[in-house]
């Protein structure tokens, strides 16, 4: 209305790594408003909520650089190629494929920013604002 203005927005960012396993979503919400009390006095707030979620496995770019092109990546049985009892390896270099699956360095961050603020028009060309925000 006349006297008051809101603002929302949802934003939603999905972006896949060229690495496996290797992945970044993130998604925010912010709320904004500012009310006009009278001719003198303005309140508002803002608001934003952020989560984001990084999905990272092993990046072993040198391991996948040293591997040798005739080693295979998985066994007949399914389970990714190596010494028994070490699926991450395959000879004396890594198999950069399992390590990427195998390993989770994924994490999840939620934040919260927000404020609040009045302001008041004491003399003309001269605003008081007082501003709180976390």
């Amino acid at each position: 209305n006349e006297d008051s203005n809101v603002y929302t927005s949802l934003n939603v960012f999905d972006q896949s790594g060229i690495i496996i396993n290797n992945n970044y979503r993130r998604y925010i919400f912010q709320l904004n408003s500012d009310t006009d009390v009278n001719e003198r006095l303005r309140f508002g707030n803002s608001l934003k909520v952020n989560h984001d979620i990084k999905e990272q496995g092993e990046m072993n770019i040198n391991g996948a650089i040293l591997s040798l092109p005739t080693q295979p990546i998985y066994r007949e049985n399914g389970d990714f190629s190596g010494p028994i009892g070490q699926p991450i390896y395959s000879g004396d270099v890594e198999n950069p494929i399992g390590k990427a699956t195998i390993v989770d360095n994924s994490t999840k961050g939620y934040n919260l920013q927000g404020n609040v603020f009045g302001e008041l028009d004491l003399f003309k060309n001269f605003t008081y604002k007082s501003l709180f925000g976390a």
